[in-house]
C-alpha cells in the first residue's frame, strides 16, 4: 500500500469536498472552524499566562507558549479551513459579490495574524512582543469581536442568494 504524504491528502481531501459540497457550506464551516481555531488557542494561552500568576513572566515561557499556540493553530484542522476558505474565495466572489469576498479575506487575515503573532512569540524577542502577547493571549478584545462580527456577516451574506 502507498503512504501518501499528509498535504498531498489534504489537496485530495480538499478537491473531493469541493467537488461534493456547496460552495457555501464548505464557506460556512471553514470560517466557523477557524474562528473557533482561534478561540482556543487565544483562550489557552490566555491561561497558560495566568498560571504564571501576575510576576513577569520569563521569555522562555512566552516561548513555549507561543509555540502551543502556533501548533495549534497550524494543526490539520485550522490547516484545512485556511487552504479551503482559499480555495473558495474567486467563487464567492463571483457568485455572492465583493462584500462577501472582502469579509472572507478578513477573516483569513484575522487568522494569519494571530499565527504570525503566535510564531513570533515562539521566536526571538522583538520590539513587538507585547503586541504578540495580546494578539495570541488576549481575551475579550476587537481582535474577537471583528472575526465574530465578519463571521455572522458572511453567515448572511451566503445565506442570501447569489448574485450569479
Amino acid at each position: 500500500m502507498t503512504e501518501v504524504d499528509p498535504l498531498s491528502g489534504q489537496f485530495n481531501r480538499l478537491s473531493e469536498d469541493i467537488r461534493r459540497t456547496p460552495v457555501e457550506q464548505l464557506v460556512s464551516k471553514a470560517a466557523s472552524g477557524l474562528y473557533r481555531a482561534v478561540k482556543q488557542a487565544r483562550l489557552v494561552a490566555a491561561n497558560e499566562l495566568a498560571k504564571d500568576g501576575a510576576a513577569e513572566v520569563s521569555e522562555r515561557r512566552i516561548s513555549e507558549i507561543g509555540e502551543a499556540a502556533w501548533q495549534s493553530l497550524t494543526d490539520a484542522g485550522p490547516s484545512y479551513a485556511a487552504m479551503m476558505l482559499t480555495a473558495c474565495h474567486r467563487e464567492v466572489e463571483r457568485r455572492w459579490g465583493k462584500a462577501a469576498a472582502t469579509t472572507l479575506a478578513s477573516l483569513k487575515l484575522d487568522f494569519s495574524r494571530v499565527c504570525d503573532a503566535a510564531l513570533a512569540l515562539s521566536s526571538q524577542p522583538d520590539a513587538n512582543r507585547i503586541n504578540d502577547v495580546e494578539l495570541v493571549a488576549g481575551r475579550d478584545d476587537d481582535l474577537d469581536k471583528g472575526m465574530y462580527a465578519s463571521l455572522v456577516r458572511l453567515g448572511r451574506e451566503l445565506s442570501s442568494r447569489p448574485d450569479r
